[in-house]
């Protein structure tokens, strides 16, 4: 073979390794994805019985396939709210308990939503600076600021998503706080563009937004904000349109609403961004993960144990 043949060789082997080069990477841009996983109304739905409690107790059992869906997906666990109140044993702990499940699953943040408020806004603002997990909320304000956080960023496979939480209106505040502590559900449309302005400064490249609006509201926010690439709506909003379920709303301009329409609710949702958010799938999954004794399984369950002990004995305590 002559020298200008086998150099001819190399240009046409070099070109074609750059084209697959290419190729790949721009199949590995068009291919940026994540997964997440959802909750909604878990009502702090515990079991009021230790004995056989993993095996019985719903919200242990949530707890399992939250940890499964994290451990062997890497999904990012957001719950939409509703999840404090009225279980009893929540109650009991004025909803510590379920703080403890928030922390040792791996919940990134909540949404605050009407039945949580009936723990008190004051009590929920006390359990917030815990720091265990992120109360979301981009509209309940006191003394004329958000409350609650009013979003968070998450990154994955590369992509900021910044999530933002909007309360629902059914989300009322009682007389006595407004006038004690001057708590007021702030107009939805301003507080979403303040939060949308705060989480692209912070660098989100996709936002997401968690919603309890009822849906003629969260539509006003999509037609008044194109940024919003999809939302996720549960806790007070769980897409009972017309005496129906409506599990996905497609927008025409492509964007995705998806409704989370169970009581003790766990969803999974993968996304793909390409320019906006594509949902490639959404399901509904079943509390039959199998016992995962790790050390925060095992912490978090006694935990549980223990306030259901004090619970029995201070119940135990009262006389009729």
């Amino acid at each position: 073979m002559s020298i200008r043949s086998s150099d001819s060789l190399c240009t046409v082997l070099f070109a074609a390794v750059l084209m697959m080069t290419i190729c790949v990477s721009a199949r590995s841009a068009d291919s940026r994805s994540a997964t997440f996983v959802f909750t909604s109304n878990l009502e702090g739905g515990f079991s009021p019985s230790v004995e056989n409690q993993e095996k019985t107790d719903p919200v242990i059992a949530t707890y399992r396939t939250v940890r499964r869906e994290i451990r062997e997906r890497g999904a990012i666990y957001y719950d939409l709210g509703n999840s404090l109140y009225p279980g009893v044993l929540s109650k009991y702990s004025f909803g510590s308990v379920m703080i403890d499940y928030f922390r040792y699953s791996g919940c990134r943040g909540t949404l605050v939503s009407s039945k949580d408020l009936m723990l008190g806004s004051d009590n929920l603002s006390y359990l917030s600076r815990s720091g265990k997990v992120t109360f979301l909320s981009a509209n309940i304000h006191k003394n004329g600021q958000p409350m609650f956080i009013p979003y968070d960023i998450v990154q994955a496979d590369g992509v900021k998503i910044g999530i933002i939480g909007v309360s629902s209106s059914a989300s009322v505040v009682g007389i006595a706080e407004k006038k004690a502590y001057n708590v007021q559900l702030a107009q939805n449309i301003p507080s979403i563009e303040s939060a949308i302005a705060q989480a692209k400064a912070a660098g989100a490249d996709v936002i997401m937004l968690l919603s309890g609006m009822k849906t003629d509201e969260l539509l006003e926010a999509l037609n008044e904000f194109p940024e919003i690439g999809i939302v996720v709506s549960g806790g007070d909003n769980r897409g009972n349109l017309y005496g129906g379920s409506v599990g996905q709303m497609k927008m025409l301009d492509g964007r995705t609403v998806v409704f989370l329409p169970s009581l003790y609710g766990i969803y999974r949702m993968k996304c793909s961004f390409n320019g906006g958010v594509s949902v490639d799938e959404f399901t509904r999954i079943e509390s039959d993960a199998p016992e995962y004794p790790d050390s925060d399984y095992r912490r978090f369950t006694g935990r549980v144990s223990r306030w259901k002990n004090h619970y029995r004995k201070d119940s135990k305590l009262v006389t009729v």
